[in-house]
């Protein structure tokens, strides 16, 4: 192999990496493993799986350690086994919040080195940053280019922040019950009002009014449940999916491009 087709090589790899890393970033926010394709255990059919969206060019197309850092994501993290739907996510982080904070342990001078992957999409922005370190050293990438590149690459980051606070920030638990207790009180007051408005007449009107009033309170808090979470698997939640297939026919567009080029 000669330079020219390592430099590429090493392109290509660093393209293919973003698109790893939407798909990484998903499972991140959903909370679940990633999972490539030589080690996954296949479940009846209908079930999501991460792999679905790993194609076989893009597999052969990263870079040996963005592998290996997705092999130790998944020997030291477990699938959750439940759907992961906005109810049950944004239940669980009210209860994570009720928790007593953690000890505080007292601070070391030289921290012990683990191997252990907790977030392989931040993994993937560090791999993807050595990449153009390397190329802009190598001089196959100009020095613009290789500004704007690492420019896109803070953005990431900083929308990558910004969805882990949505994830992490849930609406308290408090809150919630203090409001489902004033949805009792106005469902059970709120017949006895407009039968004293009407003055007993027309109940098929009341009971029209009380069921249209109740539903659209209601649905206030079951919208509250789905902004909490957003990135769940329930059909209003967002299509994560479609937004990494898009971020995958780029690349494959931009991939056919350059070898046609050739």
């Amino acid at each position: 192999m000669n330079r020219r087709d390592e430099e590429r090589q090493k392109v290509e790899g660093s393209l293919a990496a973003v698109v790893f890393f939407s798909i990484s970033l998903m499972c991140e926010m959903r909370g679940r493993t990633l999972r490539l394709p030589s080690q996954i255990a296949y479940r009846e059919a209908g079930r999501y799986e991460s792999h679905d969206l790993l194609y076989g060019d893009l597999l052969d197309t990263l870079p040996q350690p963005l592998k290996d850092l997705a092999q130790r994501h998944r020997d030291n993290h477990d699938e959750a086994e439940e759907e992961d739907t906005a109810s049950v996510a944004e239940k669980r982080k009210q209860l994570d919040n009720l928790n007593p904070p953690p000890e505080v342990q007292p601070a070391i001078s030289h921290p012990p080195q683990s191997s252990v992957v907790t977030n392989l999409a931040l993994s993937s922005l560090v791999l993807i940053q050595r990449s153009l370190d390397a190329l802009h050293s190598s001089h196959t990438l100009a020095s613009p280019v290789y500004a704007h590149c690492i420019g896109l690459l803070n953005s990431l980051s900083s929308h990558m922040t910004e969805l882990e606070r949505i994830r992490d920030t849930p609406i308290p638990l408090s809150v919630s019950r203090h409001f489902s207790r004033l949805l009792v009180i106005h469902t059970v007051l709120l017949p006895v009002v407009v039968v004293q408005r009407l003055d007993g007449q027309r109940w098929w009107l009341c009971a029209l009014i009380v069921g249209v009033v109740t539903s659209m309170l209601y649905g206030v808090d079951s919208f509250a449940t789905r902004l909490g979470q957003p990135m769940g698997l329930d059909r209003e939640d967002l299509p994560l999916e479609r937004y990494v297939k898009q971020v995958q026919d780029e690349w494959i567009q931009m991939r056919s491009v350059g070898l046609a080029a050739d």
